[in-house]
């Protein structure tokens, strides 16, 4: 019986060690699964956003870190832009956020969900995207994301007709009817 718990035991504290060894392994994967998932929210930076009036048109820039995915869309009533991205950090300029600026009145922005952040610019006229674009890093620029918003016409005409008080006949005979 001696040799055989010798063996035992030793036969246990190998498995103890090993099990020492399996849970440190498993504490370390969980804590840099954890610091991944955090460097990943904060991997993407706006660092500048840029607005410039051309007329009907009205360009705005982002500049960004890295690449990205991104979705854009517009909606009525109030008039705004909205632009969805992964999980950002905006580490913009202390300069005041651009507005009234072409189309654009104001920007807001903020974490929609967790890993994903919204960015909405209402606009002073209805508008439609014309386009949206990644440009990649040149000349010694970041990546930029560049969204053009240009004038709806249509539905500004008809949003104005649908404003404009209509003319309301007037009695010029003197007649009270009261």
């Amino acid at each position: 019986w001696r040799g055989s718990n010798a063996k035992m035991l030793l036969i246990l504290r190998f498995w103890r060690i090993r099990a020492r060894e399996v849970a440190s392994v498993v504490q370390a994967c969980l804590a840099f699964s954890l610091v991944a998932s955090t460097t990943y929210a904060a991997d993407v930076v706006v660092s500048d956003i840029r607005v410039a009036d051309h007329g009907a048109k009205t360009r705005i820039v982002f500049d960004l870190s890295n690449s990205i995915e991104f979705k854009t869309f517009v909606l009525t009533d109030p008039n705004r832009m909205v632009l969805d991205l992964p999980e950002v950090r905006l580490l913009l300029p202390t300069r005041p956020l651009p507005s009234g600026i072409g189309l654009l009145r104001q920007f807001r922005y903020g974490l929609l969900q967790p890993g994903q952040s919204r960015v909405v610019i209402d606009l002073s006229r209805p508008a439609i995207i014309e386009n949206s674009f990644l440009m990649p890093p040149v000349g010694g620029h970041r990546y930029r994301l560049v969204i053009y918003l240009l004038l709806d016409e249509k539905a500004a005409v008809l949003a104005e007709s649908q404003t404009t008080p209509e003319e309301v006949p007037v009695d010029k005979s003197g007649v009270d009817f009261a």
